[in-house]
């Protein structure tokens, strides 16, 4: 494909994530994101200095004590004062303004690795209250879109073919999108486990094949996912175990043919792992022992086997909290989707490609499994599908690449899915749209959500029927 038709591609693409982030954005309104005030809290202090982690606690409220502008502590509160699970300290502030106009005020993000928030917050510095929370909203929708655009033009760049966007319109589930227009890193954890998994899978096999964008694009990726969550690192490493017998003859040959930047891309891996893990441990992050005192007992039976299905629904799409399922039909639709999809990748895979796929499924099983079993004690049923996002879509991605060899489907194929996908998206809007207004209906809301519906469809539609398998 020339580069000006895959530069169209990709505007069609966007063009139509665009438009349905755009609906997230207005169905979700500032603050209201899941722990969305916490994050935001955050990178205000990290970006003003306080990178350290906190270890006061709130004499009411979870998290610890942080210093933060009053201005953005003011426009969170009506929201915050909404949430049930928030304390008095997490919303209102307690202390007076200091000489720079801070205070301080309770986050359970207070711990986290500050490498995320330094940027979107610096980003947000020139607006203050509301205004600073809508840009770190758009500073880190930003990171996500240029995360999942490198992954479409790495992957587009060696594979003219129709089922390249088509997977990858898959692998951007109401869940990921939702979590790229909230100001929280997880949203971004989720767009550079896709542009992982395309580094990946399209390092060279062959001397003639370019080397420096998926490596650049690996080394990327994977520490981004390492410093955006606590247990990125378990979900770099597993994609890593999971991709190996796909990558055993790619290492070989890479190894032959440039040791050096094979070096390179590992060291920097290394290095984000070291200060991902060293953080972990001396912050104490996410650590159960400082959560309350309640002893909830071995996970039951019942919770596990509910796990095995909620877990990959989560996945897939939830509203604003992650008990408030999005419309049965989304959920039926974007299912049959993907399981179409991966089944006729199956059929055309090689041996190596169905070990890594099913390897891939089965990890983003056990973990949550294991992980449940270990915590449930301290925290009850706390594992959200969302987690292993980063793991799971490898699955589509390695469907993606396999179909790729394959002549593209028929345009009115990539039209259907287009339609299917729309239904997915804005469906579980239209349902964020009650969920969040308590019931109330707006009078533009329909028409907002029918005409962004028309754009999508037109715009995956454009997108997905421009690239042309070689072999067509």
């Amino acid at each position: 494909m020339g580069a000006r038709r895959r530069r169209h591609t990709i505007a069609f693409f966007f063009l139509g994530v665009l438009t349905v982030q755009a609906g997230w954005l207005l169905a979700v309104p500032n603050f209201h994101g899941p722990d969305e005030i916490d994050h935001v809290f955050r990178a205000s202090s990290v970006a003003r200095g306080h990178w350290q982690p906190s270890s006061v606690e709130p004499e009411d409220g979870r998290g610890y004590l942080i210093p933060v502008p009053d201005d953005i502590v003011a426009a969170a509160r009506e929201s915050c004062e909404k949430v049930p699970y928030l304390g008095r300290d997490n919303c209102s502030a307690t202390t007076e303004p200091d000489a720079q106009g801070h205070v301080l005020i309770a986050s359970a993000a207070a711990k986290y690795n500050p490498a995320w928030y330094f940027v979107v917050g610096t980003a947000a510095r020139p607006f203050e209250g509301a205004g600073g929370g809508l840009a770190m909203r758009l500073s880190a929708m930003l990171l996500v879109d240029l995360a999942v655009g490198a992954a479409l033009w790495l992957l587009i760049s060696r594979a003219a073919s129709r089922w390249i966007v088509l997977g990858i319109a898959l692998a951007c589930t109401p869940t990921l999108v939702y979590s790229s227009i909230i100001a929280a890193p997880n949203g971004l954890g989720y767009g550079a486990g896709l542009l992982m998994w395309a580094s990946l899978l399209t390092l060279p096999r062959a001397p003639s094949e370019r080397l420096k964008a998926p490596l650049v694009g690996l080394a990327v990726s994977g520490s981004v996912i390492m410093v955006t969550h606590s247990t990125g690192l378990l979900w770099v490493a597993m994609s890593f175990l999971c991709a190996a017998p796909l990558m055993v003859p790619r290492v070989r040959h890479l190894w032959s043919r440039s040791r050096r930047s094979v070096l390179v891309v590992g060291l920097l891996l290394a290095a984000a792992a070291v200060v991902s893990a060293a953080w972990v441990l001396l912050a104490g992050t996410n650590d159960p022992r400082s959560g309350d005192s309640a002893d909830y007992g071995p996970a039951p039976m019942k919770v596990l086997l509910q796990g095995l299905v909620l877990w990959p629904l989560q996945s897939i799409a939830t509203l604003q909290m992650r008990n408030n399922a999005a419309p049965i039909g989304a959920y039926a639709v974007a299912a049959a989707l993907m399981t179409v999809f991966v089944l006729l990748a199956w059929r055309a895979g090689r041996r190596a490609e169905r070990v890594s796929i099913a390897a891939i499924a089965l990890a983003s099983l056990a973990i949550p499994i294991a992980a449940t079993i270990v915590a449930y004690p301290r925290l009850a049923s706390a594992w959200q599908g969302r987690y292993g996002l980063a793991l799971a879509l490898g699955i589509i991605v390695v469907a993606t690449v396999v179909l790729a060899r394959k002549p593209g489907p028929h345009a009115l194929t990539c039209w259907a899915a287009g339609v299917g996908l729309t239904i997915v998206h804005w469906a579980t809007i239209a349902a964020m749209f009650r969920v969040d207004m308590a019931g109330a209906s707006q009078p533009w809301t329909p028409w907002f959500v029918a005409g962004g519906a028309v754009v999508t469809v037109a715009a995956f539609g454009m997108a997905s029927t421009r690239p042309t398998s070689l072999r067509e």
